[in-house]
């Protein structure tokens, strides 16, 4: 009914708008705390654990340097250590100028710094006392006495993604200043670092990707209708589909994580699915010589139910996602059912106005003699028709290659593996893996295991 029709375009355009509101509050997330429901006993016991001692998280700042141990080398470690503990986030520098030791006299225990830059001693003693203790040698300093290390204890509230990529930012531009000064090249490590890296990746992978995969589909839409009018439906119902879906994440407060980047590439395969079965069926209608507005209405009668049920039993599977533990897999299962629940609904809200706008000739399937010609439809249709053939020639012989192949891929699911590495994401060529390894072969790493008692 026309009147219905409109009463719902103009409720997808005020969701539209809602949506956009709430879009806005979108962030990225990579801490750990994300993962996990807000009664989960692990996260509880870590978030009691950040109360007593701050904080867990440690970046670290290594450089090699032969004349370390010289009145030079050991005041720019107080430099990076200063001005590091001086940026926002960082709650302390720990280095060979700033850690304080205790040392026995008679009737008591002294505590004074390692290494007084007020009153500087003799570096080579210092370099033979630090070696020679397990609490600095690998630790702060080399075993070899080539690396140091400055360890920047950071405030746990740094996870924020704005504040934690503006400390990120202030901590590479120191390294990138302070480093050729020095003639050295500083590595920085950690955590707090790789979160960050990861949420630089991840943005722009996401912002690379879904422009990509809908370049494609525009290709392949143009290829097989021949008109850009064809583009109009699918790429209208990918685009509030997405919105709506983000307006959605912006209304609860869902941070984007790696697993929430996978909705949006999933939300434009199941929308182009349903335009484009419609559009086919309408663009065959009128290559027959049916009125648009005719050919839509068949179109849109036709194929409701089959897309109404394959939209079901998408976000019916989907749903399933519910049963797991970790939050962005189950909000990846309800952003994913209601994603394929509007794309269904947009498409069917929206088909009644852009159908009739495919041209009559040209914009699909020609039927001659029961089989389709012209164009890339043709050859697509002569393709399938000798897939069956084949098929039906040789039923047992396809059976036993399918069974094979089907054997073959399973055999390969003994071989798979959990990971949860974040090292695995970078490529081995990324800066921030390469002062990971510099860090963890020439020092004791940048991970840390604490036993809460």
């Amino acid at each position: 009914r026309p009147n219905m029709r409109h009463v719902l375009l103009g409720l997808v355009l005020l969701a539209c708008v809602l949506a956009a509101t709430q879009a806005t509050s979108l962030r990225f997330d990579t801490s750990m705390e994300v993962w996990f429901l807000e009664d989960d006993p692990d996260l509880v016991a870590y978030r009691e654990f950040l109360q007593i001692f701050t904080s867990d998280q440690i970046v670290v700042v290594a450089w090699e340097d032969a004349e370390l141990f010289t009145a030079e080398g050991l005041a720019f470690v107080d430099r990076v250590s200063t001005e590091g503990a001086a940026i926002p986030g960082v709650l302390e520098a720990r280095s060979l100028t700033t850690v304080r030791v205790g040392e026995a006299q008679p009737g008591a225990i002294v505590v004074k710094p390692l290494w007084d830059v007020t009153e500087p001693g003799d570096p080579a003693a210092l370099r033979e006392r630090v070696l020679g203790d397990p609490l600095f040698a690998g630790r702060l300093v080399a075993r070899d006495g080539l690396v140091t290390a400055v360890a920047l204890t950071v405030d746990p509230t740094s996870n924020d993604p704005a504040r934690r990529g503006e400390m990120v930012g202030a901590l590479r531009s120191l390294a990138a200043r302070l480093g050729p000064e020095r003639g050295v090249s500083m590595a920085l490590a950690g955590p707090t670092v790789l979160d960050q890296a990861f949420v630089e990746r991840t943005q722009t992978d996401l912002a690379r990707t879904f422009p990509l995969m809908l370049l494609v589909i525009v290709v392949v839409v143009l290829a097989l209708f021949r008109t850009p009018r064809a583009l109009l439906l699918p790429t209208t119902v990918v685009m509030i589909s997405s919105l709506w879906v983000a307006g959605l994440m912006g209304a609860f407060d869902m941070r984007i994580t790696i697993i929430h980047s996978v909705v949006f590439p999933m939300l434009l395969g199941m929308s182009v699915a349903n335009s484009m079965h419609l559009q086919s069926r309408a663009a065959l209608r009128m290559s027959e010589g049916l009125d648009p507005v005719a050919a839509a209405k068949e179109a849109i009668v036709a194929l409701r139910g089959p897309c109404a049920l394959t939209a079901c039993a998408s976000a019916l599977g989907l749903l399933s996602l519910q049963s797991a533990s970790l939050r962005p897999l189950k909000q990846l299962g309800l952003l994913g059912a209601g994603g394929s629940v509007a794309a269904f609904f947009l498409t069917f809200v929206l088909a009644p106005y852009l159908l009739p706008l495919l041209p009559r000739s040209g914009a699909g399937p020609k039927l001659e003699g029961g089989t389709q010609d012209g164009g890339l439809w043709g050859r697509w249709d002569q393709l399938l028709t000798r897939l069956a053939h084949g098929v039906q020639r040789r039923p047992r012989t396809v059976l036993f290659a399918s069974l094979v192949v089907c054997v073959t891929l399973t055999s390969g699911i003994l071989r798979l593996e959990m990971g949860i590495n974040p090292l695995g994401y970078f490529k081995d060529n990324d800066p921030e893996r390469a002062a990971v390894r510099f860090v963890d072969q020439r020092l004791s790493g940048t991970l840390d295991l604490e036993v809460f008692i």
